[in-house]
């Protein structure tokens, strides 16, 4: 297994970078992706190659509307990570106001963060809500 390393945070970017990366290895069976968006992208270069199956493994972070429609779907878009960003967000306050105040805060700390599959998908896939980007 080879892991490569691809800057592609839209949708533009991911599906020219999947399709430079199909050209570059032409047995690529999976692609884990920084954000939905390029995610987004790359499943349309895979559907239009030909591989939007389950036999690839398609993934993202973010758990965009559009990425749940395509979980749902089936194929090769198979998970993202949903990073809770409001519960998040209210941790990150939480810290800065400790901060503020001189107290001391962890050097490190777990995020929560879901992961979102077809079988933790509700029937029908919400119109909004999951990551805010």
């Amino acid at each position: 297994a080879k892991i490569v390393r691809v800057n592609a945070n839209t949708v533009k970017a991911g599906r020219r970078a999947c399709e430079e990366l199909l050209a570059q290895f032409p047995n690529l069976a999976g692609m884990a992706c920084a954000n939905d968006a390029g995610a987004i992208g790359a499943h349309a270069a895979l559907r239009d190659a030909g591989l939007d199956g389950a036999d690839f493994y398609l993934s993202g972070i973010d758990a965009t509307p559009e990425a749940m429609r395509l979980i749902a779907a089936g194929g090769a878009y198979q998970a993202s990570v949903d990073l809770i960003p409001y519960e998040n967000g209210a941790i990150d306050v939480g810290l800065a106001v400790k901060l503020i105040a001189g107290e001391k805060v962890p050097e490190a700390y777990a995020i929560p963060a879901e992961l979102v599959t077809a079988a933790s998908l509700p029937a029908v896939p919400p119109a909004c809500g999951g990551g805010v980007n």
